[in-house]
Formats: C-alpha cells, sequence, structure tokens
C-alpha cells in the first residue's frame, strides 16, 4: 500500500510550495541607500563634529598705560635693591636685581598679542593649542576696567591659573558654555593680583 501524499492548498485551489515559489521569484533585495545628508536638511544644515561651538578674539593680556614715572620706579627700585646687597656683599644678589628690573622693562613694553579662543566640547584651544576641560577643576569671573577675564583653576596643584580674556558681548555665551562642563567659583584677588593692578602690570 503506497502512502498518500498530501498537499495542502490555498482557498483559490493553489499549492502553498507554488505559492511560497512565486513569491520568493518576485521579492528584490533592495541594497542599503548611503547619503551624507539627513533628511529633510540642506547639505549646509550638517554639523560639523569637530566645529567649534564658540569663537572669540582677544588680547593676550590686559596692558595698562605707563608713564615716564612708572619706568623710573623701577629704575629706582632696582638701584636701592642693589646698594642693599652691595652693602650686604652679595654680588649675585646685585646682578640678580639688574637682570629682574630689565626683564621687567621689557616685558611692560611688549604690546599683547590678539589670541583666537575657541570652545568645544573638548575644551579650549587657544591659537591651536589645546587644552582639555578634564584639566581644569573650575573657572571663576573676574571684572576689570577694560577687559574681563575667566581664571581657570588647573586639576595640579602647582600649575598656575589660566587667564582668559573677553569683552562684555561674550561673557553669557562664554559662561553659559563653561556651565556645561566645569562649576563656577568665584573669588577674590589674592595679594599678589590685588598688587600687580596697583602697580599696573
Amino acid at each position: 500500500m503506497r502512502p498518500v501524499k498530501e498537499t495542502v492548498v490555498n482557498d483559490d485551489q493553489t499549492p502553498i510550495s507554488e505559492s511560497v515559489d512565486q513569491a520568493s521569484a518576485d521579492l528584490q533585495i533592495v541594497p542599503p541607500v548611503e547619503t551624507d545628508e539627513l533628511v529633510g536638511a540642506a547639505p549646509g544644515d550638517v554639523p560639523q563634529p569637530n566645529a567649534p561651538s564658540f569663537q572669540w578674539q582677544a588680547s593676550e593680556y590686559v596692558q595698562h598705560h605707563k608713564n615716564g614715572g612708572w619706568y623710573f620706579g623701577v629704575v629706582a627700585t632696582v638701584v636701592v635693591l642693589s646698594g642693599l646687597a652691595y652693602l650686604l656683599k652679595s654680588r649675585f644678589s646685585i646682578a640678580l636685581f639688574v637682570v629682574m628690573g630689565a626683564a621687567v622693562i621689557v616685558y611692560a613694553k611688549r604690546p599683547p598679542r590678539m589670541l583666537t579662543y575657541e570652545l568645544s566640547d573638548g575644551g579650549l584651544t587657544i591659537d591651536s593649542k589645546h587644552y582639555p576641560f578634564q584639566a581644569f577643576r573650575s573657572f571663576s569671573v573676574i571684572r576689570d576696567i577694560a577687559w574681563h577675564s575667566i581664571e581657570l583653576e588647573p586639576t595640579q596643584r602647582f600649575m598656575p591659573r589660566m587667564s582668559v580674556l573677553f569683552d562684555d558681548n561674550d561673557f553669557d555665551a562664554i559662561v553659559k558654555h563653561l556651565l556645561e562642563r566645569l562649576p563656577r567659583v568665584d573669588r577674590e584677588p589674592d595679594f599678589v593680583e590685588r598688587a600687580t593692578r596697583y602697580l599696573r602690570f
């Protein structure tokens, strides 16, 4: 007795196996389409991953006007200190005071450079030199007459604070960007900062 071979059919009397074969033949595999643009956005609207979040230009440091009396005071200070060193018979100190006085005068006459500052998600870039946010623990805002500055407190103990100058028009944008990544801890100027302001240095 031969086994009976059953064939399952659809409602339209077509075998299911033939329907599956026909559907497979009609199926077309469409390869994925690669595109560099977002749907519904113009090419210029696509964000650049390395584009700076905010960019501005400011002076390297605040240059205070120094008259002839200021330079005379520097020379007089060097002469007095050198005289005391001479009485103490310290020739090394005399040479040190003279070199320091000359360096102060040369540095005071040097005009500050205009620097380009960039704030991005990765940190702060000053004229192509990058500083990641991980290198700082906080920032503070220092008010001045001509320029305002932001001081970044480094995480390393013996590293000096980094001062960044900006204009009033850029204050809100810069502070908002920094607050998303660093805490703001305003402080009062210390003795050295008050002395340099008083001496207009």
